[in-house]
């Protein structure tokens, strides 16, 4: 990824990782046939493409520093833990300015098989309009709970959560969600699910 930081990868024993169906005679023996019939571990390999893709693990000093100088202005990133609606513990980062001020924020909601660490690549787009930036590890995904990912449908109430969680913060303003191929249908969803509530001002949505 490509950040203010730099470049940066993951560290050795962060990598991406991949959890299929093995082809065992013990698996063999009690997953079943499912939908393709006597072919259980084909199945079970396409179902994990979809529920349980290429996991994003890393080590959160790829997140960059917790305080920085952004044209000027000191900036710092506050990491936190959210308990999503089904007890997930989602991990979360808040880039924000160290003034305090009120400010609008952009709600980050990342791609398939991603993380929290592709939102470093917009951090400087959202500093410089005056902006916070809030990223999270939806459950599934990166370093949150979770064994597996819905394509939009749960990452919807991750999104809801952090939400409620900075509509009580007295320093953010209107709420921005800018969410990239997963994190866009999760925005999708939560507009159609809470549209009854207060929706954020402006969603962005990626393919």
């Amino acid at each position: 990824y490509h950040s203010i930081f730099g470049t940066g990868l993951p560290s050795a024993g962060a990598a991406r990782v991949a959890k299929a169906t093995v082809g065992t005679p013990e698996a063999l023996a009690t997953e079943g046939g499912g939908a393709l019939g006597d072919r259980p571990t084909v199945y079970n390999a396409l179902v994990s493409a979809v529920i349980r893709p290429p996991r994003f693990l890393y080590d959160c000093r790829i997140l960059g520093p917790s305080s920085f100088e952004f044209q000027n202005k000191r900036c710092l990133r506050h990491d936190l833990v959210l308990r999503n609606a089904r007890g997930l513990r989602l991990h979360c980062s808040h880039w924000r300015f160290t003034d305090e001020k009120k400010r609008p924020c952009v709600v980050f909601m990342h791609a398939n098989s991603a993380s929290r660490v592709q939102a470093c690549s917009y951090l400087p787009v959202a500093l410089s309009l005056g902006a916070t930036l809030f990223a999270l590890d939806c459950g599934g995904s990166g370093v949150s709970d979770g064994a597996h990912v819905s394509l939009g449908w749960h990452e919807a109430d991750d999104l809801r959560i952090v939400l409620l969680h900075l509509r009580r913060r007295t320093d953010v303003g209107s709420l921005i969600v800018w969410g990239h191929s997963m994190g866009a249908a999760a925005v999708i969803y939560y507009q159609g699910r809470y549209l009854t509530k207060k929706n954020v001002t402006a969603p962005r949505l990626d393919a």
